[in-house]
């Protein structure tokens, strides 16, 4: 079995093979408020044209989820929030594997990716307002916040 280090991290396309492992995943019960489940995301990307999502791994151990809105595989005017911008739409590490460096190696790979698409210059993103949630962790990564809202959450951006 590999290491379990943020090292040996890795996205990895979410199939009928590891797709119950994905839905099992949970953040903590305090934190259920600040993002969707699995199940509503992997649902959400298959009525979308501009979802990109894929499963977080550790070796062989699902860790986490991510999808991102990717303007380039979209129809304009399909969703106005993210139209054009490449926004990080969910990312969730499993509560038993939070605070092992998962979730800054996985922003790290993402923003790799997001770089190697055409016209990547901002990683957009939003958060639920309140106790328990991501903001902290967001602009500890080197996100901040547009002053904008979406719906009722705030909107942050990172310079790529």
């Amino acid at each position: 079995m590999a290491k379990e280090s943020p090292d040996n991290l890795m996205f990895k396309e979410i199939t009928k093979k590891n797709l119950w492992a994905v839905l099992k995943l949970n953040v903590a019960e305090e934190q259920k408020k600040n993002v969707a489940p699995n199940s509503v995301s992997i649902a959400e990307a298959h009525f979308s044209n501009y979802a990109w999502m894929r499963a977080i791994y550790v070796g062989e151990t699902p860790v986490g989820f991510v999808m991102l809105a990717d303007p380039v595989s979209g129809e304009e005017g399909e969703d106005e929030k993210y139209n054009g911008r490449y926004f990080l739409w969910r990312y969730m590490i499993a509560k038993e594997h939070q605070g092992k460096g998962y979730g800054k190696k996985g922003l790290d790979l993402l923003c790799n990716y997001v770089r190697s698409r055409p016209n990547a210059e901002y990683l957009y993103s939003s958060y639920e307002p309140g106790e328990h949630g991501p903001r902290m962790f967001y602009l500890k990564y080197g996100f901040e916040e547009t002053g904008e809202k979406i719906d009722h959450e705030i909107e942050i951006r990172m310079k790529l």
